[in-house]
């Protein structure tokens, strides 16, 4: 079974068992990094270590470590990245990563909120991430893996599949197409100016994936509203949603999302339970009025703080879901 956990930035850990409790000490593994986390990926937080150039992607449940070279001096196809782009060969921000569950290729969402691209990467086959002259500089906010492809979000809502094929002598994987599946112009609904994050959730229950946008008045207000559309791969457009059947609640972050079983967790169906992960306009860090994890309900569409606002320091990466997976085995949606 599924246990949605929640990590800090500053090595707490929170366990979702009817409300949150602190996690006992000896449920971290102790080789667990002490420093705050780059990234997250499903059931593994991403840790700078002390060797140069690369990363740690450690699972803080059992201790497995897997290394990863730091996004920098990307090659794009042979050619140098340009300079321009203000990133020559300084490490990239991770704004995002994914990890295939077949195959162990990663994916990530490198650079910023408004200039980012898809970075690939397999360490048994080329120690290196790699970039793709289709991909142009562009506002992506979320990436999953879902049948077998990767798709991102756009900011503006355009959902893009992006084909992975790999080098027939280094095996190292590239991006080989960019199809757009869902134009996000197409998808309009009140307040979507306001709309500050969105993020992209698989949903196993009935293999689809959903965009969930979190809609803010302003900055430094609560969050107004959380709206759910499925994606309609053969219409190509999204379809908002008042329900997930009453048997499913939702957990989005930034840096990892889910759809879970409500039953498995005694709680009610149709929620979703999100942070505060809103991107903010540079230099100010402004806190927004929402808690440090929140629940909205689908069906009254009523908000309530579920873990109060802690202090955090500008830039810091933001708290983020993680999924542990039991060892009973019991796989779960």
């Amino acid at each position: 079974m599924v246990r949605p956990c929640l990590a800090l930035p500053d090595g707490r850990f929170y366990a979702f068992q009817l409300g949150f409790s602190v996690l006992k000490p000896d449920d971290i593994h102790p080789g667990s990094p002490d420093e705050s986390y780059r990234g997250a990926t499903s059931d593994k937080l991403l840790f700078l270590t002390d060797c140069y150039g690369l990363y740690s992607l450690v699972n803080p449940f059992t201790g497995s470590e897997r290394l990863l070279p730091i996004p920098s001096g990307f090659r794009l196809h042979e050619e140098e990245i340009d300079e321009e782009e203000g990133y020559g060969s300084e490490e990239m921000p991770v704004r995002k990563m994914v990890v295939c569950s077949e195959g162990g290729l990663v994916a990530a969402i490198v650079g910023h909120e408004r200039s980012s691209r898809a970075a690939l990467c397999k360490p048994e086959a080329a120690w290196s991430w790699s970039l793709s002259a289709l991909d142009p500089w562009c506002c992506y906010t979320d990436m999953a893996f879902f049948d077998g492809k990767l798709y991102a979000l756009t900011g503006d809502e355009d959902l893009l599949a992006l084909e992975v094929s790999y080098d027939s002598k280094s095996g190292e994987p590239r991006i080989s197409a960019i199809e757009r599946i869902i134009d996000g112009g197409a998808n309009c609904y009140t307040l979507k100016e306001y709309t500050r994050m969105r993020y992209l959730v698989v949903r196993p229950k009935d293999g689809s994936m959903l965009m969930v946008c979190k809609v803010m008045l302003e900055y430094g207000t609560t969050t107004y509203e959380l709206l759910v559309f499925q994606a309609d791969l053969r219409s190509s457009r999204w379809v908002q949603m008042d329900s997930l059947g009453g048997d499913e609640v939702l957990f989005v972050g930034r840096l990892c999302s889910r759809a879970v079983r409500a039953d498995r967790h005694d709680v009610r169906g149709d929620q979703i339970f999100f942070l505060d992960d809103s991107t903010r306009p540079e230099g100010l860090g402004l806190p927004l009025g929402d808690g440090l994890a929140n629940i909205y309900d689908m069906k009254d569409g009523s908000l309530s703080e579920l873990l109060p606002m802690q202090t955090h320091r500008d830039g810091e990466v933001p708290a983020t879901w993680l999924f542990r997976e039991d060892e009973d085995g019991d796989a779960e949606g």
